[in-house]
């Protein structure tokens, strides 16, 4: 076997090692997801979880502690957006009545004759409401896994303190 061959047939290993990888990623999405996730939040946690320790707080309930803040966060996070939605519902009226009234602008200012009809013909409405359901689903999903991916991140910050320890043993 030729360098040249041996080169190919190695390349084309690491192409199919990285397309094998790819696909079982894919299909591991629902756990991978979550625990990602969980990752990076031990990861934006773990400098408070240090504060914490220097304060000597236990290990465990600093923990509970930085998992109850982020917690916290999350609370006044979709409190904040479910505000605004409600504020944006409320106005919805105005926003139709300004909308129309440029539509309106628009069609009178316009050479070419055509009427709203063929504006409100041009837009789906299944698919725009198909979109927000998408979107609605995605992010009830995401509520209904943040209880276990808090409770992964809790156990990542408390072993993400006791791992170097038990490497430097072995």
């Amino acid at each position: 076997m030729t360098d040249s061959t041996a080169t190919a047939q190695r390349v084309a290993l690491y192409l199919l090692t990285f397309f094998v990888a790819v696909a079982l990623l894919r299909e591991a999405r629902p756990v991978v997801v979550p625990v990602a996730f969980a990752l990076f939040l031990a990861l934006l946690g773990s400098p408070a979880r240090g504060w914490v320790r220097a304060r000597r707080v236990p290990l465990g309930p600093a923990a509970v502690l930085v998992v109850l803040a982020m917690m916290g966060v999350l609370v006044a996070t979709i409190a904040i957006i479910t505000t605004s939605l409600q504020q944006l519902t409320a106005r919805v009226p105005e926003y139709q009545v300004a909308l129309d009234a440029r539509i309106n602008q628009m069609i009178a200012g316009s050479s070419e004759a055509w009427s709203i009809r063929d504006v409100v013909d041009t837009i789906d409405p299944g698919s725009a409401i198909s979109f927000l359901v998408g979107i609605l689903s995605d992010v009830l999903g995401v509520l209904g896994n943040m209880f276990l991916i808090l409770i992964i991140a809790a156990f990542m910050l408390i072993e993400g303190e006791v791992v170097p320890g038990k490497l430097a043993a072995a």
